[in-house]
C-alpha cells in the first residue's frame, strides 16, 4: 500500500514538473514582440491659392509578434494618396532587414497631421526605419527627420518638395534632415510679373536651392542616404552599422561567371550565325527589291528606302565592330547584348525588304511571333509548376521579361502606319524572343541553390509588387496634376507592363512584369527628381550589394551578367540612365530573393554579430559636384560588408530563427516522455495492487 501511494505521488509530481517545464518554455515557442516607435514626418500641403507649404505630422508605428503579416494604416486626416501599399512595402523591407519572416508579425502605422498631405509615399522610407527599429529593439533619435520613398530593394527613392519639407522639419526642431541620395539640390517655382504697357505678363521661374546651405542657415544638417540601412544607422546613432568589407563575393562571382560564360559564348555564336544568314539573304534580294520599288513607287520612295537600308547596314557594321572588341576583352554578356542589337538591324533590313516584296508577310510574321511567345510562356509555366530554387526563379523571371517585352512590341505594330517603323518593331520582337530562348537554356547549367522558393511565396511577392506599382503610379499622377509636371516616357513603359500584369493569370508572369514595371517607375522618379543619374547608379549599387550578401551562397545568374552589362553602360558608354535601369531591375530582383529567403529559410540568418555581404564591382564615388569612377573588373574586385548591432539585437535574431523550432521539438519530446512516464507509473501501480 505504501509503495502504491508513493508511486501515485511520484506520478503527480512528475506531471506537475512537466507542466512547469512547458510553461517556462512557452516564451520561446514563437517570437514574442510588442514594440512601438514615434518619428516626425514631413510632407507638402496645398494652400487655397494653389501654392505649397511644408507640413509636419507624427508617425506612430507598432509591431506585434507573433502575427500573420497584416498591415494596418490609419491617417488623420485622410491622405490624398493611398498609403496602404507603400506602408506594406516598408514593413516588408523592415522585416527583411531584420531577417524576420514578414508573415510572423503584424504591423501598425498611424499618421496624425493637422491638414491633408500631398505625396504620402514620401514618408514610407522613414516608416521602414521605424518598423525596423521596433523589430530590432533599437532606439531612434527623434531629432532626425527624413523624407524619401521606400523601394522594394530597401533603397530610398527620390521625391519632390524637399525645400518645403525641410521648412517643416525646421519648425519641429530637427537637427538632421535626411534626403534621398542625389537630391541635395531642389527646385521651387516663382511667378514673376512684368508690366508691358497696359498688359501684365507672368513668367514662372524654376529656381534651384542648395538644401545643404539652406539647412545650415537654420542649424539643420542635411545628409543624403541611399538606403534604409544607411538611414537606420543614422537614426540609431550607429548602434546599427553597415561597414563595407571586400572579401567574400569575389570568388563566388568569379566561379559563377566561369560556369555561365561557356553558355553565353554559345549565345554569341548563335547570334553571329543568324546575323550572317540574314545579311546574306538581304544581299540576295536587295537589288531586285530596290529596282521594284523604283519602278512602282518612283524615285522619291526609292531614295528614302535606299537611304534607310544604307543607314541600317552602316549601324550594323559599327555595332558588330564594337561587339567583337568587347568579346575579345572577355566581357561575353555585354558582347552578346551588342550582337543582339546588331541582329535587330539585320532583321529590320530583312523585314523591310520582305514587306516591300510581299505586304502580306507582315501580318503572317506577327502571328508567328505571337504564337512563339505564348509557347515559351506556357512551356516555362509548366516547368515552374513544381518547387523552384533561386537560380531557376531568376532565370524564369528574365525569360518572361524578354517574352513580354516582345509581346509589347508585337502589339505596337497595330498602331503603326509606315513600313519602316513596322519592320523595325517586328525585328525587335523577333530578336528579343531569340534572347528569351537563350536565357531559358541557362536552366541546364548545374547550379545548386540552397534557397528553395515556395509557389505561395511567388504569389505573395507578385501581389505586393503589383500594389507597389499602383502606389508609385498614383504618386506620379498626383504630382503631375498638382505641380504641372510632365511625366517621362518611362512611365508609359511601366504602364504597358502593368497593364499586361493585370491580364496575365500565372503568378510568375505577374512577378516578372511587376519587377520590370517597377524598375521603369524607379527610373521615372530618378528623371523627375534627381539631378544626377550618376548618383542614382551609385545609390542603387550600394543597396543592391547590401541585399546580395545574405544570399551569397545562392548568387543568381542575372546578378553577375547584369553587373557586367551595367559596367559597360556606365564606364565605357557613359550611359548612366540605362545603367540605372539595369541596376534598379537587378536590385529589386535581388531584394525579392532575399525576402523570399527570409520567409522560406532560417538558415541564412547570421549567428553572430557579423555577417558577410557584398558591395559592387561597379562602384562610384559621388559628391554633389563631382563623380569619380572607380569601376573595376569583377575578377579584380572584392567586397564584403559587416553589419554590427548590439548584443541584445543579436540575441533577438537568434531567438527569432531558432526559438520556434527548438520549442516545438522540446514540446514534442517532453510531451512524449511525459506520456511514457505516466503510463509506466500507472502500470507499476496496477501491478503492485495485483501482487497484494
Amino acid at each position: 500500500m505504501n509503495l502504491g501511494r508513493y508511486l501515485l505521488y511520484l506520478s503527480i509530481v512528475t506531471i506537475v514538473l512537466l507542466l512547469s517545464i512547458n510553461l517556462s518554455l512557452s516564451p520561446i515557442s514563437s517570437y514574442v514582440l510588442d514594440e512601438s516607435r514615434h518619428v516626425v514626418i514631413v510632407a507638402v500641403s496645398t494652400l487655397p491659392n494653389g501654392s505649397y507649404v511644408g507640413v509636419s505630422a507624427d508617425l506612430y508605428v507598432r509591431v506585434t509578434c507573433p502575427g500573420k503579416g497584416h498591415v494596418y494604416v490609419e491617417t488623420l486626416p485622410l491622405s490624398q494618396i493611398d498609403l496602404q501599399a507603400s506602408t506594406r512595402v516598408a514593413a516588408l523591407v523592415a522585416s527583411s532587414l531584420a531577417n524576420i519572416s514578414f508573415n510572423s508579425c503584424d504591423y501598425y502605422a498611424s499618421i496624425k497631421a493637422d491638414s491633408p498631405i500631398v505625396g504620402g509615399p514620401s514618408a514610407s522610407g522613414v516608416t521602414a526605419v521605424a518598423f525596423a527599429s521596433a523589430l530590432l529593439h533599437l532606439p531612434l533619435n527623434e531629432s532626425i527627420v527624413m523624407t524619401g520613398m521606400i523601394m522594394p530593394d530597401g533603397s530610398i527613392g527620390p521625391v519632390g518638395g524637399l525645400k518645403y519639407k525641410l521648412d517643416a522639419a525646421v519648425s519641429r526642431g530637427a537637427k538632421v534632415f535626411l534626403v534621398p541620395y542625389g537630391q541635395v539640390i531642389d527646385y521651387v517655382y516663382q511667378v514673376l510679373e512684368e508690366r508691358w504697357g497696359p498688359a501684365i505678363i507672368r513668367r514662372t521661374l524654376r529656381v534651384p536651392i542648395n538644401l545643404t546651405e539652406y539647412g545650415k542657415s537654420f542649424g539643420v544638417k542635411v545628409l543624403q542616404v541611399a538606403s534604409v540601412y544607411e538611414a537606420l544607422e543614422i537614426f540609431t546613432n550607429k548602434v546599427f552599422k553597415v561597414e563595407p568589407n571586400y572579401e567574400l563575393l569575389n570568388t563566388k562571382i568569379s566561379q559563377l561567371y566561369e560556369v555561365v560564360s561557356p553558355v553565353i559564348e554559345i549565345w554569341i555564336k548563335d547570334l553571329k550565325n543568324e546575323i550572317e544568314n540574314i545579311s546574306t539573304r538581304c544581299g540576295e534580294v536587295k537589288d531586285d527589291v530596290l529596282s521594284y520599288v523604283k519602278n512602282r513607287y518612283g524615285p522619291l520612295i526609292y531614295s528614302q528606302i535606299s537611304s534607310e537600308i544604307r543607314d541600317l547596314e552602316s549601324r550594323l557594321r559599327t555595332v558588330l565592330t564594337r561587339a567583337r572588341e568587347t568579346e575579345n576583352l572577355g566581357r561575353v554578356y555585354s558582347a552578346a547584348s551588342m550582337y543582339f542589337q546588331a541582329l535587330i538591324y539585320a532583321y529590320t533590313e530583312y523585314y523591310l525588304l520582305e514587306a516591300l516584296r510581299n505586304p502580306n508577310i507582315v501580318s503572317t510574321k506577327i502571328e508567328d511571333l505571337r504564337f512563339k511567345a505564348y509557347n515559351i510562356i506556357n512551356s516555362l509555366s509548366q516547368c515552374c509548376e513544381k518547387q523552384l530554387d533561386i537560380a531557376k526563379l531568376s532565370i524564369a523571371i528574365n525569360v518572361l521579361d524578354r517574352v513580354y517585352e516582345a509581346l509589347i512590341y508585337i502589339n505596337k505594330t497595330s498602331t503603326l502606319n509606315d513600313i519602316i517603323s513596322i519592320a523595325s518593331t517586328i525585328a525587335y520582337a523577333d530578336a528579343r524572343l531569340r534572347t528569351a530562348i537563350q536565357w531559358a537554356k541557362l536552366t541546364s547549367i548545374p547550379i545548386e541553390s540552397k534557397i528553395v522558393v515556395k509557389l505561395e511565396d511567388v504569389k505573395s511577392m507578385a501581389t505586393y509588387i503589383e500594389t507597389l506599382v499602383q502606389n508609385i503610379y498614383a504618386y506620379l499622377i498626383a504630382l503631375s496634376e498638382s505641380q504641372s509636371i510632365q511625366l517621362p516616357s518611362e512611365v508609359n513603359e511601366a504602364e504597358q507592363r502593368y497593364n499586361l500584369m493585370q491580364n496575365v493569370s500565372d503568378d510568375l508572369s505577374k512577378l516578372a512584369l511587376g519587377i520590370s514595371s517597377t524598375s521603369y517607375m524607379y527610373q521615372a522618379l530618378v528623371k523627375l527628381f534627381t539631378q544626377s543619374p550618376e548618383a542614382s547608379v551609385y545609390a542603387i549599387n550600394r543597396t543592391l550589394y547590401t541585399n546580395l550578401g545574405p544570399i551569397a551562397d545562392a548568387i543568381p545568374v542575372d546578378s553577375v551578367l547584369y553587373l557586367e552589362f551595367a559596367k559597360i553602360l556606365v564606364e565605357e558608354m557613359g550611359d548612366y540612365g540605362s545603367g540605372a535601369i539595369a541596376l534598379a531591375k537587378l536590385s529589386i530582383i535581388i531584394a525579392l530573393y532575399k525576402t523570399i529567403a527570409t520567409t522560406s529559410s532560417a538558415s541564412l540568418l547570421p549567428r553572430s554579430s557579423e555577417t558577410s555581404v557584398v558591395k559592387s564591382s561597379i562602384y562610384l564615388t559621388y559628391t554633389p559636384y563631382t563623380v569619380t569612377s572607380t569601376l573595376i573588373l569583377i575578377s579584380n574586385y572584392t567586397v564584403t560588408t559587416t553589419i554590427t548591432t548590439t548584443k541584445t539585437v543579436i540575441n533577438t535574431l537568434i531567438t527569432t530563427v531558432y526559438g520556434e523550432d527548438i520549442a516545438k521539438y522540446l514540446y514534442i519530446s517532453l510531451g512524449f516522455l511525459g506520456v511514457l512516464v505516466v503510463i509506466a507509473l500507472v502500470m507499476v501501480i496496477l501491478i503492485s495492487r495485483k501482487l497484494r
